[in-house]
């Protein structure tokens, strides 16, 4: 197994991360760390582990290649059959590679993607009461058929903790990967939802961190920001905007990907209700929250 981890100036939670890694009481893993030219300690960090753990492998970028290039160089250079994406700044409980191995050997090979529901943490690793993306984890594509499995993944993804799950190595090289967009996350698991189904454990063994420095948060407070992130210092940037850019890449990822045609046009006559479906949920579902709070209010 392999896991990738992705990393730019992450010399406050990197130690957390790789070491809730190394203590996990599945063991049979490499890791490899893929440094997007950080300014910070994170090189002299990633060599201390990489010297004392041969599991470990480090390769640092010559100039930063933005989130998306710099995520899938981790898996270019895994050699698992499974693969891993841990981000710098979470953390995993010790029982959480053996959890997901267990379920994607149970489940056959139709199943294409294990994962853990959550728990978020602050920058200082503990928990946050109430939990703000406690109804984060919905996301469970479990259908026989393609196109049921796309209309799942548009209604319930939302965090895409799925993204940090454990994966069939051979499914992935079938997908384009991190795209360099916006919720390029959400059109990987489109794809991946296409090739076979989800595994969802109902154990909050991944630790997802909320901080300031995070890539949707204060750090990068717009979309642009985000796209930025996403893609580097590259010039391509969208003529776009990031919602119609994600529809088209919705669409892309069904037009080229590796199934039957008949396949590809059912999940693409779906796309669209979908969305709006899910358009209209999130707009009722600020509506009420809003007449809720007007009421309450003295």
């Amino acid at each position: 197994m392999s896991i990738g981890i992705p990393v730019y100036n992450g010399e406050k939670y990197l130690r957390v991360a790789l070491d809730s890694l190394l203590a996990q009481t599945f063991e049979d893993f490499e890791i490899i760390i893929s440094d997007n030219a950080s300014t910070d300690k994170t090189q002299g960090i990633c060599e201390e582990y990489a010297a004392k753990d041969i599991r470990i492998r480090y390769e640092r970028q010559a100039t930063n290649q933005g989130a998306a290039a710099n995520y899938n160089r981790t898996f270019e250079l895994a050699r698992g059959e499974l693969f891993k994406w841990a981000a710098h700044d979470d953390a995993c409980l010790p029982t959480f590679l053996e959890k997901c191995v267990d379920a994607l050997d149970k489940a056959g090979k139709y199943t294409v993607l294990a994962y853990t529901t959550a728990t978020t943490i602050d920058s200082d690793g503990e928990a946050i009461i109430p939990d703000p993306y406690a109804n984060g984890d919905t996301l469970r594509p479990s259908s026989k058929f393609a196109a049921a499995r796309v209309v799942h993944t548009l209604r319930y993804i939302s965090l895409a903790n799925a993204t940090f799950g454990v994966i069939r190595s051979e499914h992935l090289r079938r997908t384009r990967l991190i795209g360099p967009f916006v919720a390029s996350d959400y059109v990987l698991m489109i794809e991946l939802a296409m090739l076979g189904r989800f595994s969802r454990l109902d154990e909050r063994l991944l630790l997802r961190r909320k901080h300031s420095e995070g890539s949707r948060h204060e750090a990068n407070p717009t979309l642009a920001d985000v796209e930025k992130w996403f893609r580097g210092n590259s010039d391509r940037k969208s003529v776009l905007s990031p919602r119609l850019k994600l529809m088209l890449e919705y669409y892309r990822s069904v037009f080229v990907a590796d199934v039957p045609t008949t396949t590809k046009l059912a999940c693409a006559s779906v796309i669209l209700p979908a969305m709006a479906e899910r358009k209209l949920r999130v707009a009722a579902g600020k509506w009420r929250r809003q007449i809720r709070r007007s009421t309450l209010a003295p």
